[in-house]
C-alpha cells in the first residue's frame, strides 16, 4: 500500500526524536513472555536442536533496534544456532524431531548431547514433549540435570496431541480430576529439591522447582474445540474404569 506524503514525513520525524524517545517506542514491540519450540536435529554435524519459532522482529528493523534486542535478550548456547531467549520471561519446549536416522544408538546419542547443551541454558521455564522427556530420564539421570541448572524455577512436561493443528502454540494446564499427572509431578520436585539440598553442602545454594504437567493448546478455533472433545472424552474414559 502506497505511502501518503503525510504519512511519510511523519515518519520521517521519528528519526529527529531524541534517542531515548525513540528507544522508548522501540520497547513497545519487545513481545510478551513467548514459547520458544526447540526440535532435536537427526544430522550431528549440524546444530543439534533447531528453533521452531520466529525470533523477536526487534532483531530485523534496523541497527538500533537490533542493539536494543541484544539488550533484551540472551543467546542459547547451541552450536550453528543464533537462538535469543529472555531468561527471565520465555519457556525454552523441546520436542523430538519427526526425523530419525537409521540407528537408534545414533538417536541415543544425539539426545544426550543435547541433554548436555540444555544444562547450560540460562533460563528459568523449561519444558519437555511427554516423549522427550521419557527417553531421556532412560538414557540420562535428567532430574540431576535440572537440579544442577541454578536459573531453572518451573519444568513443564507437555503431552502432545499427536495432531497437526495450526495457530499460535500456547501451553494449558491439565484438568484437575487427573491426579495422577499431580503425583508424578510432586515426585519430580521432591526429587529435584534432593538433589538441589546436597549441592548447597557445597555451596551452591539454589530455591525450589516447580513441575507441571501440562496440554499443548493452539490458538485458532477449530483446534481449541478439538481439544476440549479429546478431553472430554479422556475423562469419560477413566470414569468407567
Amino acid at each position: 500500500m502506497p505511502q501518503t506524503p503525510s504519512s511519510l514525513s511523519q515518519f520521517l520525524v521519528f528519526w529527529d526524536l531524541p534517542i531515548e524517545i525513540r528507544l522508548k517506542i522501540w520497547t513497545h514491540l519487545i513481545p510478551p513472555p513467548r514459547i520458544i519450540q526447540l526440535a532435536t536435529h537427526p544430522n550431528r554435524d549440524n546444530a543439534p536442536l533447531i528453533s521452531l519459532t520466529k525470533p523477536p522482529i526487534l532483531f530485523s528493523i534496523s541497527h538500533e533496534t537490533r542493539t536494543l534486542a541484544l539488550s533484551t535478550y540472551n543467546f542459547l548456547p547451541v552450536p550453528h544456532m543464533r537462538i535469543p531467549v529472555s531468561r527471565n520471561e520465555d519457556t525454552v519446549y523441546i520436542t523430538l524431531s519427526q526425523v530419525r536416522s537409521h540407528r537408534e544408538s545414533q538417536d541415543d546419542n544425539h539426545i544426550a548431547t543435547v541433554l548436555s547443551l540444555v544444562s547450560y541454558f540460562p533460563i528459568t521455564s523449561l519444558g519437555f514433549a511427554a516423549v522427550c522427556w521419557g527417553r531421556m530420564c532412560e538414557l540420562l539421570n535428567l532430574i540431576s540435570i535440572l537440579a544442577g541448572m541454578p536459573h531453572l524455577r518451573e519444568v513443564l512436561k507437555v503431552i502432545e496431541y499427536g495432531r497437526d493443528f495450526t495457530g499460535e502454540l500456547g501451553l494449558l494446564d491439565i484438568p484437575e480430576w487427573r491426579q495422577d499427572w499431580r503425583r508424578m509431578a510432586n515426585q519430580v520436585e521432591a526429587h529435584i529439591r534432593d538433589q538441589r539440598e546436597k549441592l548447597s553442602i557445597v555451596g551452591n545454594g539454589m530455591g525450589d522447582v516447580k513441575m507441571r504437567s501440562i496440554h499443548e493448546k493452539f490458538n485458532s478455533t477449530e483446534t481449541r474445540r478439538s481439544l476440549e472433545i479429546s478431553t472430554v472424552l479422556g475423562k469419560t474414559r477413566d470414569e468407567m474404569k
